[in-house]
């Protein structure tokens, strides 16, 4: 299918959806920024990290997933209502006078087939039929160009999810294209650098692209202070947890059986009067049962 036929709405499609995930990333920010962090009291630094960013993943799983969810509804239900293309991407509609359909009203002198445009797949099938995007020989017809990455498919969202970006990192197939359209663009296209650090590579689909909302990186800032400040605790307590020198171990020691010393005796006199006394009086009391049983 010719590139020169389908590229405008390939393009379209892609800035809509830059567009579309701009608007989505920026209203659930709204709502992220909106919510409050409440604790009971100052909760330590680490656990404050741990909290936030558990907080921030869960806004980018439920941001990307919210707006894929979206996205593959569109297509099942575009699908399953077998809607056709507004290029005729999908669907060519042809008019017959032979053979017309009995069960057609006798007025109606032609009657409407509709066959699948894609090369070797079937549009009422499968979605995802895809054919090469080119250009082509306008004299005779003839395929002269695929342009690299590009494809043509049932519906121009399915096409774009499976095409890639990796002819504008081909210096080359820029200038092929800048050849075939030269009416419409006089400007010089240079090529982008494929050398610049990115967890994409140049034949990345664009499915995958937003799949990740065709964001390079995500970049979060935590203010402990700005927390700790507007919390305005009343009073703090905190705990230095240090390693004990020899030193203090040995006067420490020497602390505990000094204090034992001291201790032992005062105890230990005071044991030996009480043990003394129970046996004085278990004694007494064994004399009295033999003087009683003689």
């Amino acid at each position: 299918m010719s590139f020169f036929w389908i590229g405008s709405n390939i393009f379209q499609s892609l800035g809509a959806f830059c567009d579309l995930i701009q608007h989505t990333i920026s209203n659930h920010l709204i709502v992220f920024n909106s919510l409050q962090y409440i604790t009971a009291s100052i909760v330590p630094f680490e656990l404050f990290q741990s909290q936030i960013q558990a907080f921030i993943d869960q806004f980018k799983f439920s941001t990307t997933n919210n707006f894929l969810l979206s996205l593959n509804m569109t297509r099942k239900m575009i699908q399953g209502n077998v809607l056709p293309s507004g290029r005729q991407t999908n669907y060519k509609v042809r008019h017959y006078t032979e053979d017309m359909p009995a069960k057609l009203p006798r007025y109606d002198a032609s009657y409407i087939r509709i066959t699948s445009r894609i090369y070797n797949c079937n549009c009422a099938l499968s979605m995802t039929c895809i054919d090469n995007s080119s250009l082509f020989n306008g004299v005779n017809n003839r395929r002269v160009f695929n342009v690299t990455g590009f494809y043509a498919g049932c519906y121009t969202m399915e096409s774009l999810l499976q095409s890639n970006l990796q002819c504008f990192y081909d210096q080359q197939c820029l200038n092929l294209l800048q050849y075939y359209f030269e009416a419409y663009t006089t400007n010089e296209i240079i090529a982008l650098n494929s050398s610049l650090s990115s967890q994409y590579y140049p034949n990345t689909t664009i499915e995958n692209l937003l799949k990740n909302l065709m964001i390079e990186q995500w970049n979060s800032t935590q203010f402990y202070d700005q927390y700790y400040e507007e919390c305005d605790p009343i009073e703090c307590r905190y705990r230095i947890e240090t390693r004990n020198s020899m030193i203090y171990i040995i006067t420490t020691l020497f602390g505990i059986i000094g204090g034992w010393t001291r201790i032992s005796k005062i105890l230990i006199p005071v044991l030996i009067k009480i043990i003394i006394y129970f046996i004085r009086k278990w004694r007494n009391r064994v004399n009295r049962q033999i003087a009683i049983s003689t």
